[in-house]
C-alpha cells in the first residue's frame, strides 16, 4: 500500500486527481492540502506519516516543491510527482535537476497516471534499504493537570514493550510534575534533560547510562525539580531522530503547558492522544488545548482519550465528541484500585482486570494500522450547546 499526500489550492486538481488515483489499487490517500505548509512542517509530516508519494502543484510557484527535494534528497523513499496544465522546457530541467522524475499534466490521463504510478513503484522497491526510523511516535497530551494522562501513558508504554519484536522508549518532558520516576521506581538520577543536554555526543555508551529499564520499557524520567524549564527545541528534536532509529514506538509524555519544545514534539507525532474526563472543566480545557492545535493544523492527528469514563458521567460521549469536534477513540474506566496496587508493585497493572483490558487494547490500537487512519468526525448536536455556557461552542466568533 503506497500512501500518497497532495499539495494544490486548484479544486479541479485535487478533485480530479483524488478520483482518479482512487481507481488505482494499492494507494491511499493520506490528504488532500490546499496551502503551502510552514518551513519545518513537510518534514514533520513526512516524519509522522511516512508518505511514498507527494504529489506537487507548480502551476502557481516551485518554493514547497524545492523544499520537499532539499527534505528528500537522500531519501528514495519518498518520491516527488509535480503536476501542472503546462510545462515548460526550462521547467523541466529544473525539475530535472531538482530530481523529480515524474510530471502529470492537467487533466490527468489514466494511462500516463497508471504508469507514473507503477514507475514509483518500481523506484521504491529497488531503492537500497535505510535504517530503519520508526514513525510510530505518540504523544500523551493532558486536557488539565490530573486527568491520568501519565499513568495511562505509563501502562500504555509498559503492555507495549510486552509485545512482540517491540522496542519502546517512554520520554517524560512533564519536566517538573513527571510521574514516571515515581511509579515505576526509578532510582537513576538521569533522566530527560540530560539526554536532551548530551544529544551532541550521544552514542550507544552515554545512551545506556542515562535511560532507565522497568522490565523491557526504557524510559527517559523526568529529573529532579529545577527553576530551569526550557529545554532547546532543537536538541529535542535530535533526541527523537536518534529514538526513532532505536525503538519501534516512541511515547512522549507532555504536561500540557504547551512549552515551544511540547508543540515541536506534538508537530513530529503521529498521534496526538488527547486525555480528557468527562466533566465540565475537563471538556472546556480540553477545546482549549484543540483551538490550540488546530492553529497549528495538527486536529486531525488528535485521538480523544476518555479516562476515568463511567455510564452515570454528567457528560455522554456524544456530548464530548460534539464539543470537541473528535471522535472518542478509547474509554478507560475509573480504576483507583488498579492504579494503587500498580504502584505498590512498581509495574504493570494486574492482567485479571479490567482495566488492564482496557490499557491492552488502546495498546493495540496504536500498534496497529487501525491507528493510523481517521474515522468521520462525529456530527455535532446543536442542541448540546443550551446545555454549557456559549464559550465552549465551535463555532464561537
Amino acid at each position: 500500500m503506497l500512501r500518497y499526500a497532495l499539495f494544490t489550492d486548484d479544486a479541479d486538481f485535487r478533485e480530479t486527481l483524488a478520483l482518479a488515483l482512487e481507481h488505482q489499487p494499492g494507494l491511499l490517500l493520506l490528504k488532500a492540502f490546499d496551502h503551502p505548509l510552514p518551513l519545518e512542517a513537510p518534514l514533520d509530516y513526512i516524519r509522522a506519516y511516512s508518505p511514498q508519494i507527494l504529489f506537487f502543484d507548480i502551476t502557481n510557484g516551485r518554493d514547497a516543491l524545492h523544499q520537499a527535494a532539499d527534505l528528500l534528497r537522500d531519501n528514495p523513499h519518498t518520491q516527488l510527482v509535480a503536476i501542472a496544465r503546462d510545462l515548460d522546457p526550462d521547467v523541466l530541467i529544473e525539475l530535472m535537476n531538482l530530481g523529480v522524475r515524474e510530471f502529470l499534466r492537467f487533466p490527468f490521463d489514466p494511462a500516463k497516471l497508471a504508469a507514473t504510478v507503477s514507475r514509483i513503484e518500481a523506484s521504491i522497491a529497488n531503492a537500497p534499504s535505510e535504517r530503519e526510523s520508526t514513525d510510530l511516535l505518540f504523544s500523551f497530551l493532558p486536557a488539565k493537570p490530573g486527568v491520568g494522562s501519565s499513568t495511562t501513558a505509563i501502562h500504555t508504554a509498559l503492555e507495549l514493550s510486552q509485545r512482540p519484536h517491540s522496542r519502546v522508549l517512554l520520554a517524560d518532558f512533564d519536566l517538573n510534575c513527571g510521574l514516571s520516576r515515581f511509579l515505576l521506581k526509578i532510582s537513576n538520577p538521569l533522566g530527560v534533560r540530560d539526554a536532551v543536554a548530551k544529544m551532541p555526543e550521544m552514542d550507544e555508551g552515554l545512551w545506556t547510562e542515562i535511560k532507565s529499564s522497568v522490565e523491557d520499557l526504557d524510559v527517559l524520567p523526568p529529573c529532579l525539580i529545577d527553576t530551569y524549564l526550557q529545554l532547546e527545541p532543537a536538541r529535542v528534536r535530535s533526541l527523537f531522530d536518534y529514538a526513532r532509529k532505536r525503538y519501534r514506538v516512541v511515547l512522549a509524555d507532555l504536561s500540557g503547558m504547551m512549552e515551544e519544545f511540547s508543540v515541536d514534539i506534538l508537530q513530529q507525532s503521529r498521534r496526538i492522544l488527547l486525555v480528557v474526563e468527562p466533566d465540565l472543566a475537563s471538556v472546556h480545557m480540553a477545546r482549549e488545548k484543540m483551538r490550540f492545535l488546530e492553529a497549528r493544523e495538527l486536529q486531525d492527528r488528535v485521538a480523544l482519550i476518555i479516562n476515568r469514563w463511567r455510564k452515570d458521567a454528567p457528560l455522554t460521549l456524544s456530548d464530548i465528541e460534539s464539543v470537541l469536534g473528535s471522535p472518542v477513540e478509547i474509554t478507560l474506566s475509573e480504576a483507583a484500585e488498579q492504579v494503587y496496587k500498580s504502584v505498590m508493585r512498581g509495574g504493570a497493572l494486574d492482567p485479571s482486570s479490567n482495566y488492564y483490558r482496557e490499557i491492552a487494547d488502546l495498546a493495540t490500537w496504536l500498534a496497529a494500522e487501525s491507528g493510523v487512519k481517521r474515522g468521520p468526525k462525529p456530527k455535532r448536536k446543536v442542541e448540546y450547546f443550551s446545555l454549557i455556557p456559549s464559550r465552549y461552542s465551535l463555532n464561537r466568533a
